[in-house]
């Protein structure tokens, strides 16, 4: 038998260019029927008052929103739609990477490996995650560009990728760390620092920026003060970052853990080898850029309040880079472990797309949209309550319960308010006052009580009896007038 019958490493164009359309159309059908996210919720809230900033994170989640409400309606697949469709290109740009690093093997691999990925779910939330990860490997493909061609006009792509990456999220400030690190620890690469294209792309960045900054600028910088808080003092466990990279490694496919295992002593006899790749030109591009944003992570996981879904955009590169290292190893041990990888990757992804499409049903479900379940009859008995006691205000404590209960229908018959965190909702004009609704969570302090008089208690809603914490309670209240907006800024 030849080794090439273990596993295949070319592959028709056809094929998988039909395995990225049936991952396509599953995604769309389960974001069509699985329920928003709160997070994703409070975004859909952002699409309706558009703006160059909000309180977590610059814009672009909110434009992806709106652009696909706009096509789709207010609906859950007019919200995820250009995220689900974001596939196709970020599927394109790792391919012609990994192609461009290693050849036609390591493209094939690669597209098979992302498509095996647990980003096939994340990705398709309405969540800044997406469009960072597009917008990162879009400008990983531009300075790739530059460094085999070494036309300067490449840059002036990298500062329109890279500004779309930042407007995506704040993580992608950590590429610019990266590619003055390139352009320093690379000797061949640093005349670019004499160079006039690399300045006038730099002062393009500023100018694309400029809205955004502007916006920063009149609000305090808050989004940045919020998001680069977290890197501040911290009481280190080392436990946590054998942690942090274990999730990773599951979260980017169980199967890979599996596999690393088993090829483990084949990895150290070929080290020699690996560290030659990684000192080729483009591998070190690739390895050098993501560096800033990984240190970072690792440093946050010390902390223990790394989410995985924060290092998605360094996924990228390790699935290139998975790529390329197994197209060098010609064992019969390589061979075999190519497709459990993909198959067991694409079977579990299967299994999550089919949980995450059954939380629109009538049972809890784990999936990550479990949050999202049972909030219409939630907001059917506010709006008796609201009837029985004759009131149209309702004001809400928490920014999980401000996007949903919208989402659900709540806005439809009332006024809604936000009384806490008033940065998050600049939309908010007139301050209500006398008679309202508090609408929080049992199991929190109601912000700013003082502002409330005559504090009653009216029911108790249980919206999914197997999680504790999503128990509610309804308060009849009365504002005192303009008391939030001196309290809660």
């Amino acid at each position: 038998m030849t080794k090439s019958a273990y596993f295949p490493l070319s592959m028709p164009f056809t094929t998988l260019t039909f395995l990225l359309g049936i991952v396509i159309i599953l995604r769309l059908i389960v974001a069509s029927i699985a329920p928003l996210h709160p997070d994703e919720a409070y975004y859909w809230l952002w699409s309706k008052h558009l703006s160059w900033g909000y309180y977590d994170h610059p814009p672009m989640v909110s434009y992806w929103i709106r652009l696909g409400t706009e096509i789709m309606g207010d609906s859950a697949l007019g919200v995820r739609l250009l995220f689900c469709l974001s596939l196709i290109p970020l599927c394109a740009l790792v391919m012609d990477m990994a192609r461009r690093v290693h050849g036609l093997e390591a493209q094939n691999l690669s597209a098979l490996y992302l498509l095996s990925s647990l980003m096939i779910l994340g990705g398709m939330l309405a969540t800044p995650d997406a469009p960072l990860v597009l917008f990162f490997t879009l400008s990983l493909r531009m300075l790739l560009r530059l460094l085999e061609t070494g036309d300067g006009r490449y840059w002036y792509g990298f500062a329109i990728s890279a500004c779309l990456c930042v407007l995506s999220k704040y993580m992608g400030l950590f590429l610019g760390i990266g590619v003055i690190a390139w352009l320093i620890f690379t000797p061949s690469q640093r005349h670019w620092l004499r160079s006039r294209d690399f300045w006038l792309a730099g002062l393009l960045f500023l100018i694309l920026m400029t809205p955004h900054l502007l916006w920063l600028g009149e609000n305090h910088f808050v989004s940045v003060i919020k998001q680069f808080s977290r890197l501040g003092s911290f009481d280190p466990k080392p436990a946590h970052p054998a942690l942090f990279f274990l999730e990773q490694l599951v979260l980017l496919n169980p199967f890979l853990l599996i596999a690393l295992i088993l090829a483990f002593s084949q990895i150290w006899s070929q080290r020699h080898k690996i560290v030659s790749i990684c000192l080729v030109p483009k591998t070190w591009l690739l390895l050098i850029l993501s560096l800033p944003m990984g240190f970072v992570l690792i440093i946050q996981s010390l902390k223990g309040t790394v989410l995985a879904n924060w290092s998605a955009p360094l996924f990228v590169p390790i699935i290139i880079a998975l790529a390329c290292l197994m197209t060098t190893w010609r064992t019969k041990t390589a061979y075999w472990l190519r497709p459990m990888i993909v198959s067991g990757g694409l079977l579990i992804c299967g299994f999550g797309l089919t949980l995450m499409g059954l939380s629109q049903g009538g049972r809890p479900l784990p999936s990550p949209l479990g949050a999202g379940q049972f909030w219409p009859p939630v907001v059917t008995e506010i709006q008796e309550a609201m009837t029985a006691n004759r009131l149209d205000t309702v004001i809400i404590t928490d920014y999980d319960l401000m996007g949903s209960l919208q989402w659900s229908g709540l806005k439809n018959n009332s006024y809604v308010y936000a009384g806490f965190e008033r940065d998050r909702y600049k939309w908010q004009q007139d301050e209500p006052s006398g008679p309202v609704i508090i609408v929080h969570k049992a199991h929190q302090i109601i912000p700013h009580l003082n502002c409330y008089e005559d504090v009653s208690e009216l029911k108790h809603i249980v919206r999914n009896p197997k999680i504790r914490t999503s128990r509610l309670i309804l308060l009849r209240a009365r504002l005192k007038p303009n008391c939030l907006a001196k309290r809660s800024l």
